[in-house]
């Protein structure tokens, strides 16, 4: 089975970790450099803890093999929100660009709502199905539009034109 796995790039990874990083030794400066209040203290411990997070998320990113969305003949699957639940080629309606605070993205529309995995993120917030899909693609190894131009043809195409396509991807990945 052909498939394409999409992983984060280094250099859309570093900074934010670098940012998380830095703040977290300023808030532990801080806390281990003066005399402080109730308040003080806490802006200080809550500022480490916020950026730690950070820090924790960019150094699994940085060292994960993991692919990030992954592409089959099959369908598609973003990792990093449904946890391997993959999305049918034949259960998507269409895709379309979208920019959310210059934050690119690819919405999926699906025909009709599909259940998510148990321990998915969106199921800890009492969510089990959803009609919409989003893929980030700020930070992917490929350009956002033609991923979207990618999973509209998907859509589209029968099995060998499927294969015939990530192929083709593949390549110009």
């Amino acid at each position: 089975m052909a498939t394409i796995n999409f992983h984060s790039q280094f250099n859309k990874t570093i900074a934010p970790f670098t940012i998380s990083f830095v703040f977290v030794l300023l808030c532990t400066w801080g806390l281990t450099h003066k005399q402080l209040g109730i308040t003080e203290f806490c802006v200080f411990f809550v500022g480490i803890l916020f950026f730690g997070i950070g820090v924790l998320q960019g150094v699994v990113k940085l060292f994960s093999d993991k692919p990030q969305v992954s592409i089959s003949e099959e369908g598609i699957c973003d990792y990093r929100w449904s946890r391997n639940s993959l999305i049918r080629w034949d259960d998507i309606r269409l895709s379309e660009n979208i920019s959310i605070f210059k934050q690119q993205f690819i919405r999926i529309k699906l025909r009709e709502p599909v259940t998510v995995k148990k321990h998915s993120f969106l199921s800890y917030f009492g969510k089990n199905e959803i009609s919409e899909m989003y893929i980030f693609t700020s930070d992917l190894s490929i350009d956002g539009t033609q991923l979207n131009h990618f999973i509209n043809n998907m859509v589209c195409g029968d099995t060998p034109e499927k294969i015939a396509l990530i192929k083709k991807l593949g390549i110009i990945e």
